[in-house]
């Protein structure tokens, strides 16, 4: 199992998660998305619904937990990208929304998940990201995709 340990209902939940939150239906994360390497086929990334970001670099034999330490429980990996251009690169969007934070939440690590930048400067507050996406041919752009319409462009920084 590749979610948290031990879930719990933090004070800042929203109504409609809290009520479906039952602690006693064991722990109740799941993985959320993965996303295989395009350039190494035993590399594997994961995201879950409970806040976490995981990586295997051998087919699931071993995993390291590689979470952006800003990320608290009941923060959902909505999306996690590995890189098409490098192997230590990957891009995270997270949707805090159950937590009444509706901020976007957009991450980019280029050393393997060891450490991680919010890439969000540009984006709009009160926009919540549900996507991340890197373009297969162009290095360095970055589609997202949130909840509300964004006019204009977004440039990742």
């Amino acid at each position: 199992d590749l979610t948290r340990p031990d879930p719990v209902a933090p004070a800042n939940l929203d109504e409609a998660a809290a009520k479906n939150f039952d602690p006693q239906r064991g722990k109740g994360g799941v993985i959320y998305s993965i996303s295989p390497s395009p350039l190494v086929a035993s590399l594997l990334w994961i995201g879950t619904d409970d806040g976490l970001i995981k990586r295997t670099p051998d087919d699931g034999k071993t995993w390291e937990d590689v979470t952006p330490k800003e990320l608290t429980p009941w923060s959902k990996v909505t999306m996690i990208e590995a890189s098409h251009f490098d192997t230590n690169v990957a891009y995270a969007s997270v949707d805090r929304h159950r937590l009444t934070d509706n901020e976007p939440y957009l991450y980019r690590t280029r050393d393997a998940g060891k450490t991680w930048q919010k890439i969000t400067n540009g984006l709009p507050a009160g926009v919540y990201a549900q996507t991340i996406k890197e373009d297969p041919k162009r290095k360095g752009l970055l589609v997202t995709g949130t909840e509300l319409v964004i006019d204009g462009g977004y440039t990742a920084q």
